[in-house]
């Protein structure tokens, strides 16, 4: 059995590629989240991954973003991690998000926590208070 780190390394290789990582693709860490196993009908754990170089990372994000992929007959999703700060800021834009969804408003979350809307102008916010306000 594979351990983690070695298992997203295969699991990567394979999917995006060999030539994909150069010189090769390098970990300093994987690891399953702290759940309990899934049963035979559901999903396997999310794994943390970090990576060694900034550029794999971004390799693999961009790669992630442009297409879907499976593995092992399951369906893989690759996020970014979001510190605790800066998910409180982005929570922070979830009340006006659902206004603006429910008014069929043009908007966006750019990262790390700006909130745009398309609306006659574009407009930018970095404070939920002040979107709140707009809309």
């Amino acid at each position: 059995m594979l351990g983690p780190r070695m298992y997203v390394t295969t699991m990567l290789g394979t999917l995006m590629g060999a030539g994909a990582f150069l010189p090769s693709l390098k970990l300093d860490g994987a690891h399953r989240v702290l759940s309990r196993r899934p049963r035979a009908n559901e999903p396997p754990r999310a794994m943390v991954v970090r990576f060694h170089r900034f550029t794999d990372r971004e390799c693999v994000l961009r790669w992630a973003k442009e297409r879907s992929s499976r593995w092992e007959n399951t369906e893989i999703h690759i996020s970014q991690d979001w510190s605790a700060e800066l998910a409180k800021k982005r929570a922070g834009f979830n009340r006006t998000k659902a206004v603006l969804h429910g008014k069929e408003v043009k908007f966006g979350l750019l990262q790390p926590a700006r909130l745009w809307v398309t609306y006659q102008d574009r407009h930018h916010f970095r404070h939920a208070g002040r979107a709140v306000d707009f809309h």
